[in-house]
């Protein structure tokens, strides 16, 4: 069985107080990670997931919904994905603060095309990884420089960085030693 959408509409109380009207009308929250767009917080994450995790392009995404009944452009796939990604920084970046307060990490670089302005043409940028294991924060860069990896780790106090011996790398090890 595929999935299928459902349309929902939201209705949330609304209430002010007639002996304080400087207080204005008061709305009840949403429970919506985008509350203005039109999608609830599964779709987001299947929007997500399948860019992410499994490399779906919003274009293929966008074909696919239609066939499952409903027409999203990829602009609009697009929004969700930069409003998604600000929605889910404060975790990325809970991440990344437990994985620099450890005692020790691994990092790696690999390259990664990327899109170079408006038109069209991949470039090839970095996409470094660091890791206790447990859990990866990823950094993307435009070139490969050794100056990147010493500013993604400058407040890692643990005792041990487990690298390969790219030359990338030479500055953070030396900064450490």
């Amino acid at each position: 069985m595929s999935g299928h959408f459902v349309t929902l509409d939201v209705e949330r109380e609304r209430c002010a107080c007639p002996a304080c009207p400087s207080e204005g009308v008061l709305v009840a929250p949403v429970d919506l990670a985008l509350p203005r767009a039109r999608c609830g917080n599964g779709l987001l994450a299947r929007v997500l997931v399948d860019k992410f995790a499994d490399r779906i392009p919003l274009n293929l995404q966008a074909t696919r919904m239609e066939r499952e009944g409903e027409t999203f452009s990829t602009a609009t796939l697009s929004d969700w994905v930069l409003a998604g990604a600000a929605f889910l920084l404060p975790v990325a970046l809970a991440v990344e603060a437990r994985l620099l307060a450890g005692k020790w990490l691994e990092a790696d670089d690999t390259g990664y095309p990327a899109q170079d302005g408006l038109d069209g043409h991949l470039r090839k940028g970095r996409l470094w990884a660091v890791t206790d294991q447990r859990e990866v924060r990823y950094h993307f860069t435009a070139t490969t420089e050794g100056k990147n990896p010493p500013a993604f780790l400058e407040t890692f106090k643990g005792k041990l960085l487990l690298v390969d011996g790219g030359s990338e790398f030479n500055l953070a090890v030396q900064q450490r030693g």
